[in-house]
């Protein structure tokens, strides 16, 4: 027999540049893999790895002699960075200042607390800022009322003689229209019928004596206390004879109102006859809040709207606020004179008003001392959002938008005022906080006194300059954080702090 001889399997070459192939592609993904995660690293304990590298540069230092006993140095601008040797701040270079062990950081006059952020940080807490700025504001103030008459223009026709009604006009009824000088009713008075004769006869006495004359003018004085005109009076001359009767005329052009008498009714001096409303000019009644009382003011122009117009708004005047304020409603009545030239406007009507007032126009501002203008100059602004920056961008609340350049004067105006954005004030429910950004990354609370706020903004009364850079965004979350321990504050804002320091706040 003769022995076989088995070769060993080869594989195919073309196997074996497949299997070489794989294995390089998975090492690259995963020294990448390796390389991401190594800086995700590095990037999360950036504060840490700075901290530790500053301790080695200043191991050192323990070595020459001990450390001063009863003092440490900290960071003026980083109150929660505290070492117990000289060395710069870690985050932003200044040199530590010295101070005895507990005494407490003196802020500057005006900040009630201050808080650091590194850069990382800021973008993680999603802090936002923005220039406070001069910008016209324009403060809206909304309510409702109902019309009324104007009691001025109220007119009362009543008897100014004794007499029996023998004629009332039939189209003088209850919402009638009147014209001033239109005979409403027709009255028989023995009174009038004397006067008239006694004047006639004095009128026509020849030759006309002075005690004649003088009889003839206290007969007419008589008929013009009673009501009668100048026309009627010169009717009576002219005929050379008394009248029975006399016609009662509207003294005024309106809608009646109210009528009390009829044909055959008997009257005393001071009956009412009509009650005429003049409607050429109604009055809006309405109330508004004690807080706006600084902004409703007479003179301030209204816009009123009613539910039967809604498309033709009329525009009036406020013409006096109460002196008084509701204690159940803490509302004042304020009232509103209302052109109605075209009698749409009818009292009774639930009307809707706004007034609009410039805050430029309100104290304190409008004393206010302002800054020379200066050349225009260029923001951007998102048209949906109170964001505003000094170079073109993208809006951060909208995600995305891009702001839309805008010019504005170099300096404020005469309707200017000081005004921050709505979104920067904290409110304590003691005091309005807003906080200022110092120095890049550090920001000082700072108490405000502001006016009313006037859309998305507040005019500014005390506690803010022009200029200064306001935190818009993150500002609840700053609050939120200097109210917590300082150790949890620097641990989540990365603050660093020596190791070796037994202060709160130090280190992670």
């Amino acid at each position: 027999m003769s022995e076989s001889v088995h070769e060993p399997q080869v594989p195919p070459p073309h196997a074996v540049s497949r299997w070489v192939t794989a294995c390089r592609i998975v090492s690259v993904r995963l020294r990448f893999i390796g390389l991401l995660i190594l800086v995700m690293f590095v990037a999360a304990t950036w504060d840490d790895i700075v901290a530790h590298v500053e301790r080695w540069t200043h191991a050192g230092s323990h070595e020459h002699g001990p450390a001063e006993t009863g003092v440490e140095w900290f960071c003026p601008m980083h109150p929660h960075v505290i070492r117990d040797e000289p060395g710069a701040c870690p985050i932003c270079g200044m040199p530590l200042s010295k101070r005895v062990k507990g005494e407490a950081t003196k802020l500057p006059d005006g900040v009630r607390a201050r808080v650091s952020l590194s850069p990382y940080r800021v973008a993680q807490a999603g802090v936002r800022t923005t220039i406070a700025d001069w910008r016209p504001l324009e403060r809206e103030v909304s309510t409702v009322g109902f019309l009324e008459f104007d009691e001025r223009k109220l007119a009362r026709i009543a008897a100014r003689f004794p007499g029996r009604v023998t004629y009332v006009n039939p189209e003088i009824v209850t919402g009638a229209h009147v014209e001033k000088g239109q005979p409403v009713l027709t009255i028989w008075s023995p009174e009038i019928f004397s006067a008239e004769a006694a004047f006639v006869n004095a009128q026509g006495a020849l030759p006309l004596t002075p005690d004649a004359a003088a009889s003839r003018d206290s007969a007419r004085k008589k008929l013009v206390a009673w009501g009668l005109t100048d026309e009627q009076i010169d009717a009576v001359a002219k005929a050379g004879t008394a009248f029975e009767t006399v016609n009662v005329l509207a003294p005024s052009t309106g809608v009646v109102t109210k009528r009390s008498v009829v044909a055959g009714d008997y009257v005393q001096e001071g009956s009412a006859l009509f009650d005429i409303a003049d409607l050429s000019q109604v009055w809006l009644l309405a109330r508004v809040y004690e807080e706006d009382l600084p902004l409703v003011t007479a003179g301030r122009k209204v816009v009123a709207v009613a539910t039967a117009w809604r498309d033709q708004p009329f525009e009036g005047t406020v013409a006096f606020v109460e002196p008084t304020v509701d204690r159940a409603s803490r509302t004042v009545g304020v009232r509103v004179e209302l052109p109605n030239a075209d009698g749409r406007l009818r009292p009774g009507m639930f009307v809707t008003a706004t007034i609009r007032v410039p805050m430029a126009d309100v104290e304190p501002w409008r004393s206010a001392t302002k800054p020379p203008p200066g050349p225009p100059r260029t923001v951007y602004e998102c048209p949906m959002h109170s964001v505003v920056r000094d170079e073109p961008g993208e809006c951060s609340e909208c995600g995305g938008m891009k702001l839309i350049p805008r010019e504005i004067p170099g300096g404020p105006q005469a309707a200017d005022v000081l005004a921050i954005p709505e979104t920067a004030v904290v409110d304590t429910g003691r005091a309005r906080v807003v906080y200022i950004e110092s120095s890049p990354g550090v920001f000082d609370a700072h108490e405000v006194v502001l006016g009313p706020r006037a859309g998305a903004f507040y005019p500014v009364i005390r506690g803010v300059a022009p200029g200064a850079r306001i935190a818009t965004a993150g500002s609840f979350l700053l609050d939120a954080e200097t109210r917590l321990d300082p150790a949890a504050a620097g641990t989540y804002f990365g603050a660093s702090g020596s190791p070796s320091s037994p202060k709160t706040g130090e280190g992670k």
